[in-house]
């Protein structure tokens, strides 16, 4: 009886955990992208 397990709360965090590093990891990239392309552009200048 004290066993029991509420499975759709354990969803909702599991997709939560996903959606919030998922926003972590575009955050994380957008900046290393923006270095890149400057220095795209300085090294070709």
């Amino acid at each position: 009886m004290g066993d029991k397990r509420n499975y759709a709360a354990l969803d909702w965090v599991i997709g939560e955990i996903g959606e919030t590093l998922k926003d972590a990891r575009q955050s994380l990239e957008r900046p290393t992208l923006r270095i890149l392309a400057i220095r795209r552009a300085y090294v070709s200048a």
